[in-house]
């Protein structure tokens, strides 16, 4: 949860979202986490089948994200995800 409110604070903050964008993109975001999260953690799964599920999760992400934001911002929203990770390593 606190993952996905950095990010989704992080994204709107620097896109410049209206409220309704920012509560969409928490709650996919949220839902993102939430469901890798319940697919990884305990099913002592290999590196390649969690790609698998992390490949998959950033599919269904681009998809709901498609609903309300055009294929730049997607890129964009992808970006800054992307940049966030990579701050937290």
């Amino acid at each position: 949860e606190k993952k996905a409110t950095t990010n989704a604070q992080h994204i709107a903050d620097t896109m410049d979202l209206n409220e309704s964008q920012q509560t969409v993109l928490y709650a996919i975001l949220l839902g993102k986490y939430e469901e890798t999260s319940n697919q990884i953690k305990g099913n002592d799964l290999s590196n390649e089948e969690k790609k698998i599920i992390y490949r998959q999760s950033f599919k269904d992400t681009n998809d709901k994200l498609s609903a309300i934001f055009s294929k730049e911002e997607i890129n964009t929203v992808n970006a800054l995800l992307k940049e966030q990770n990579q701050k937290k390593k």
